[in-house]
């Protein structure tokens, strides 16, 4: 149960990519806090805001039996802040350098605050945007929202606080599609894989990858099977599945069959 909480990441990162005023700078559960000069060097990344997204926890507790391919509740988190690049300098020597793929977000003031909760109001807008493709795509992977709580990030580095927010999200999630159902156009998922596909040479990757997860056909009573994670013998016990004697489970389809009628004398029914 992960195939949407991926779809859901990369389409909140492309609804979001140049529609706040931090422009490309989305991410998709990582932080670029450093980035490579022209000479192919290290060079320390400019204090500017960005969006990173993370979906976190997620709890599924099915009413009626083990549907083993529903979300449930996903935790999707959008954080927003101003990072630099960690230092650490040399005590021998004086000399300060940069910790690689290590950032820490700077104390806030007024302006931080104020450039943040702009930030905010900007993602939700975008995110609901009802003209935009990835965000009807981020939508339609969400069936309902329970909760949405805006709070500032707790970085453990010192008593000051940080520019650093985020918004959390709590939505029941659409369930991931499994191999050999087949999958609509129209279904979330499969709008998903469609966009994704029209993109760079990675995301054509990606949604190749995700495609053969779930590609293949498959009768319905194994789709029932594996959905709901029955054994054999629960499959049986509801009416489904190949005929028993059949060992290895490949029961044609039925294709012709006789049942005989007998006519009852009305004077025999007493």
């Amino acid at each position: 149960m992960s195939l949407v909480r991926i779809a859901l990441r990369i389409a909140a990162t492309k609804a979001l990519m140049d529609k706040t005023f931090v422009g490309d700078r989305v991410y998709n559960s990582r932080i670029d806090a450093i980035r490579s000069d022209a000479k192919g060097g290290l060079e320390m990344a400019e204090k500017k805001p960005f969006v990173t997204i993370y979906t976190d926890s997620g709890t599924n507790e099915p009413e009626d039996g083990a549907d083993h391919f529903s979300n449930g509740m996903v935790e999707l988190n959008f954080e927003m802040g101003i990072a630099e690049q960690l230092q650490i300098m040399n005590e021998d020597t004086g000399e300060t350098f940069a910790v690689v793929g290590e950032y820490q977000f700077i104390a806030t003031d007024g302006v931080m605050d104020d450039q943040l909760d702009l930030l905010a109001s900007q993602v939700w807008r975008a995110l609901n945007d009802a003209d935009d493709v990835w965000a009807n795509i981020y939508r339609s992977l969400l069936m309902s929202v329970s909760s949405v709580r805006r709070s500032r990030i707790a970085t453990g580095q010192g008593d000051s606080r940080k520019a650093a927010h985020q918004i959390s999200v709590l939505a029941e999630a659409v369930e991931d599609p499994i191999s050999g159902e087949e999958l609509p156009d129209d279904a979330p998922f499969a709008r998903f894989l469609i966009e994704l596909a029209k993109g760079d040479a990675d995301e054509v990757l990606k949604a190749t990858l995700l495609g053969e997860e779930i590609a293949g056909t498959a009768p319905d009573w194994k789709n029932v099977q594996t959905r709901l994670g029955l054994t054999q013998s629960d499959l049986m016990a509801i009416g489904l599945g190949p005929i028993r004697d059949d060992e290895d489970r490949a029961t044609p389809d039925h294709s012709d069959g006789s049942l005989e009628i007998s006519r009852i004398a009305p004077e025999d029914m007493s």
